[in-house]
């Protein structure tokens, strides 16, 4: 296979090295090209302006979302066992783009719903309590203001970690190092 030049280019497997740190030559590209590119153009801008260097079509593969024809190559689109992924990578980058989005609107709408109901659930005893100060502590991460758990669970948390606490603390204190106890200053 040869490029645009007519210089012979293995794809794959770098030959030369074309200098290091050349920006795209298109236009409000920030791209680096790597040193093992000969083109002008980054992978994403490749395809437009230099369709020669794929010179049949069993090198070119057409996406199926956006229907655009893209060479068959792993800077293009996804490997997968059985060859190549049959959409492109930005056609996925923008479907999961996508996907986020809805999750994160979704997850919006939901909180905002919650926050309109008149009791809220603890979420380690599970009861309903109402969405008062009274029973849960003020939050600035949650939508609604409030802690997940309620106050009762949030001592009992708490006093579960400080007698966690104290146990390792009395153990510390009762360990007898071997010195000590060689020379007979043993605590009773």
């Amino acid at each position: 296979m040869s490029d645009a030049r007519g210089t012979k280019v293995l794809v794959g497997v770098p030959s030369k090295e074309f200098g290091r740190g050349r920006p795209c030559a298109m236009p409000a590209c920030k791209t680096t090209l790597s040193r093992y590119n000969p083109g002008d153009f980054c992978s994403a801008h490749e395809a437009r302006f230099e369709p020669k260097l794929y010179e049949t079509m069993e090198d070119m593969n057409v996406c199926r979302r956006c229907n655009t024809v893209k060479p068959a190559t792993a800077g293009y689109f996804r490997r997968r066992d059985n060859g190549l992924n049959a959409t492109c990578k930005v056609c996925e980058q923008n479907q999961e783009r996508q996907r986020k989005e809805r999750v994160k609107q979704l997850a919006a709408e939901t909180a905002i719903e919650e926050a309109k109901r008149p009791k809220k659930r603890c979420s380690i005893c599970g009861k309903y309590k109402p969405r008062t100060l009274d029973h849960f502590r003020a939050s600035k991460e949650s939508v609604d203001g409030l802690t997940r758990r309620c106050d009762e669970c949030m001592h009992e948390v708490w006093r579960q970690a400080s007698a966690k606490s104290r146990k390792k603390k009395a153990q510390a204190v009762a360990f007898e190092s071997p010195n000590r106890m060689m020379s007979g200053e043993v605590r009773e």
